[in-house]
């Protein structure tokens, strides 16, 4: 693969990360039994306020947002972190109840599809840049890797 097709690939790859996320504001994210279903859009606009509660989850928001603009340009090491830490603050969703402070309790919720979208689309980019700063995406890595595999069959 020559680095035109790389570059057409990588563009290609952040263009539908980029999309999935945006996708993913339109869709139902959160249900609460008994009460409204937010969409994605007004997670993004009022998840913020639960910082505050202990539910860090919404950072998630801006780290994925550095890290796809990290990626874009090409800054490897950066996107790689940012996308870990991303990941990780999405993950806290699943454990809600364990970060709540000062023995508050969430409301019974949930997930929806805008949710599990949203988490694809940092889980996605997480392990794209993963590979870009591991050197798994470059033409001479790939070069080095099957020339590698073809003598190790020799």
């Amino acid at each position: 693969m020559n680095r035109s097709s790389a570059s057409s690939l990588r563009f290609g790859a952040l263009a539908a990360v980029a999309l999935a996320w945006a996708a993913s504001l339109a869709l139902p994210a959160i249900e609460v039994r008994g009460g409204p279903t937010l969409d994605g859009l007004d997670v993004l606009v009022r998840g913020w306020q639960a910082l505050p509660r202990g539910m860090p989850a919404w950072l998630a928001n801006p780290l994925f947002a550095a890290a796809l603009a990290a990626a874009a340009l090409r800054r490897a090491r950066v996107a790689a972190g940012a996308s870990a830490a991303a990941l990780l603050f999405a993950l806290s969703t699943f454990a809600t109840d364990v970060l709540l402070r000062g023995g508050q309790q969430a409301p019974d919720f949930m997930l929806r599809a805008g949710f599990y979208l949203w988490l694809a689309a940092v889980a996605v980019l997480c392990v794209c840049a993963w590979l870009d700063a591991l050197g798994c995406t470059r033409p001479e890595a790939r070069r080095r890797i099957s020339t590698t595999s073809r003598m190790s069959r020799d």
